[in-house]
């Protein structure tokens, strides 16, 4: 996850489109592969063993004809008839009897089982012949008894011996035609089988890639939502923090929203003590707002004391004059009556 976590969210996304690249390519060559050895097979088969048992039919073919045309021959040598057909039938078939297997041993050489098996071949070929054209001789000799009983026992054993070898190649290059056939079905199989394979693990990488794919971009993205959420829900918790490990653009975004919420926190633990500073100012405002309301009513009282002290005084100081006065008007009289007295 670490490592998944440094990838950027492309190639994140790029992730489940490369697996199935890489399988498809992967069975793309396979199949290249089996398709090669397939063909190779079908050349073979085509171009070895069928040639080759082709070659060896007819080569078997050209043996059985010339022993017809020896056993033509002592026949007609004994009616006293021209030979010189059947001669000549069995000296070409004879050489094609050679030449066909020859051609069919160089198809066949690469192939150890079938040149263990035609070990021999040219000494008994070689026998044979000299077996059959002893037979002719006799014929011509005029020994007809005894050219049909060599034919027909030491020759024709020789024979035997001789398309035998003919016999267990061409068996032998069917059986391996059989075997490489076998083996170009089972690469045909196992081709289906990988195209099978191929295209189940397309949907399931497909399926993986529909079901986990988006998860891996989503998955810190629905971390932040979450966080988001605390804080707008009210708690007014500012201590969540997103996973900011790797270098994707989720890790980056993720890093910038925990850096966002540092300053957010920083910033209120500011205001928070500003308001506390400014509550302790207001305390102490109010504190001396007191006070001077306490003074300003003191000073008050005390003004008001000295008004009434100042007003006993004048109304004394009246009582006083009015009094000086009486006292005046009293003494003047006192005079004015002492001066009529006098007179």
């Amino acid at each position: 996850m670490a490592l998944l976590n440094n990838l950027s969210i492309q190639q994140k996304l790029a992730i489940p489109t490369l697996i199935v690249a890489i399988i498809v390519v992967l069975s793309a060559a396979y199949s290249v592969r089996v398709s090669s050895v397939m063909t190779a097979d079908f050349e073979e088969t085509s171009n070895v063993f069928l040639h080759a048992i082709e070659k060896g039919l007819n080569a078997d073919r050209d043996l059985y004809q010339a022993l017809t045309a020896s056993q033509d021959y002592i026949y007609k040598r004994q009616q006293g008839e021209d030979v010189s057909e059947e001669l000549a039938s069995f000296n070409e078939n004879a050489q094609q009897a050679l030449d066909r297997m020859h051609q069919t041993l160089e198809l066949m050489k690469h192939y150890p089982t079938v040149m263990t098996m035609a070990e021999g071949f040219e000494r008994d070929y070689n026998h044979w012949v000299e077996g059959a054209e002893q037979v002719l001789r006799l014929a011509d000799q005029g020994d007809v008894s005894r050219a049909a009983a060599l034919n027909s026992g030491e020759v024709s054993e020789r024979f035997s011996q001789l398309r035998n070898y003919y016999d267990v190649v061409v068996e032998e290059a069917i059986r391996l035609s059989e075997v490489t056939m076998q083996e170009t079905l089972h690469q045909a199989e196992m081709q289906k089988m990988s195209l099978l394979a191929t295209i189940s693990l397309v949907l399931l990488a497909s399926g993986i890639s529909v079901v986990f794919g988006p998860r891996l971009v989503t998955r810190r993205l629905n971390s932040l939502r979450k966080v988001i959420q605390g804080i707008s829900s009210g708690d007014g918790d500012l201590r969540g923090r997103l996973d900011a490990s790797g270098e994707d653009e989720v890790a980056v975004l993720a890093r910038s929203f925990n850096g966002l919420m540092d300053k957010l926190q920083q910033l209120i633990a500011r205001i928070k003590e500003d308001f506390i500073t400014l509550d302790q100012s207001v305390s102490v405002m109010d504190d001396t707002t007191g006070e001077s309301e306490t003074i300003f009513k003191d000073q008050q009282s005390s003004l008001q004391q000295i008004v009434s002290a100042v007003a006993e005084v004048n109304k004394a100081a009246q009582s006083i004059a009015d009094n000086s006065a009486n006292a005046a008007g009293y003494t003047a009289n006192a005079q004015k009556t002492a001066s009529e007295s006098r007179e």
